[in-house]
């Protein structure tokens, strides 16, 4: 029993104590009151359930996708087997393997993030950190998207900064900068004007040497200083592979079936690309955290080039972050860690599983 369901039958459980005792009369029981109250209770427990087991259905579908993509016939028949041992059980049984399924699944996820550092061809053998000087961890929220997270882990070698254009958001821990929608006939949306701040960090902060963006569904756990001690190679950009995908023709067609953005602006988009030559599998990233160096011209150029691509085509910039990296002929280095589930950063998105 959840803590809710405890209270409903503590209140009965009352009742029964005053009926019992002569206190509360039969004819002045709440009968109504006290039964649409335990219906509530089982309904909200059923649609729990329901969340539980229907998450339980997508993590073996992201799992046996995954052994799809390895071509790995061993695995693929481990996981029909365990999900026939599943579908044998009744749905509550199980839906209690969820908390198992999910440690399956980011076991995998870490798995496939060492195996793409490993394979990753642009990783520099010489290890030289890229980002000195003045540095600033950073993160954009509009539209009332995400709720500002404060640092679980605070370095002091860092200032820590929020844009936004939510005028009533405060904080202990990030120093607020408000921004606003351009003026003079810009078209652009919240999620535009969040894309602009996050790719654009040259010139929205240009009093720091380099900076460290997070995705406001992410929260800061761990010491960046640590991170990029440990993973920096010498590129003027640290990044996280994707934690599923290595492809922008496979990412585009999960933002198509999610209804990420328009399906005709992804497409054309996309057509654009293979046009050009931009070859399948040539590496995808996960831009919820970066570490950019700003006074690097190349990275300059990149992120230009990024920002038209966002402002201009689909929103969803992980589309177009790979096609101008390859274009500009410019290179990044990536970690073996699951962005959601780290050492440094975690999802923390109410309502979200945690991957």
């Amino acid at each position: 029993m959840g803590e809710t369901d405890n209270k409903s039958i503590e209140i009965v459980r009352k009742l029964e104590k005053c009926v019992s005792q002569g206190i509360l009369k039969p004819e002045m029981f709440p009968q109504s009151d006290v039964l649409n109250m335990v219906l509530m209770e089982y309904s909200r427990w059923m649609q729990e359930r329901t969340y539980q087991i229907r998450e339980c259905v997508n993590i073996y579908n992201r799992l046996i996708g995954m052994a799809i993509e390895k071509r790995d016939t061993s695995r693929l028949s481990e996981l029909l087997k365990e999900l026939i041992r599943d579908m044998e059980k009744t749905p509550v049984e199980a839906a209690d393997r969820l908390d198992d399924l999910r440690r399956i699944l980011v076991a995998g996820y870490i798995q496939y993030a060492q195996e793409i550092h490993r394979q990753y061809q642009y990783q520099s053998t010489l290890k030289k950190r890229a980002f000195q000087g003045r540095g600033a961890v950073y993160t954009v929220i509009t539209g009332e998207y995400d709720i500002l997270k404060d640092p679980v882990y605070v370095n002091p070698m860092f200032d820590y900064i929020c844009f936004t254009d939510n005028r009533k958001l405060r904080s202990k821990s990030w120093n607020i900068r408000f921004i606003e929608m351009p003026g003079g006939g810009q078209k652009t949306d919240n999620v535009r004007l969040a894309r602009k701040h996050k790719i654009l960090c040259h010139k929205f902060l240009k009093e720091y040497d380099y900076s460290i963006y997070v995705d406001g569904k992410m929260q800061i756990i761990g010491d960046f200083d640590e991170y990029i001690n440990r993973y920096s190679m010498g590129n003027p950009m640290l990044c996280f592979p994707h934690f599923a995908r290595n492809c922008v023709y496979d990412e585009a067609s999960a933002c198509v079936a999610s209804l990420k953005d328009d399906e005709k602006i992804i497409d054309e988009q996309i057509k654009g690309y293979r046009q050009e030559g931009y070859p399948a599998r040539n590496g995808l990233i996960d831009s919820a955290c970066l570490v950019r160096q700003h006074n690097d011209k190349r990275l300059q150029q990149v992120m230009e080039c990024w920002w038209s691509e966002v402002r201009e085509k689909s929103r969803r910039d992980q589309l177009s972050i790979g096609y101008v990296c390859w274009k500009n002929d410019f290179h990044y280095d990536i970690c073996d860690l699951f962005i959601y589930d780290n050492e440094f950063i975690c999802k923390r998105r109410d309502g979200e599983a945690p991957y």
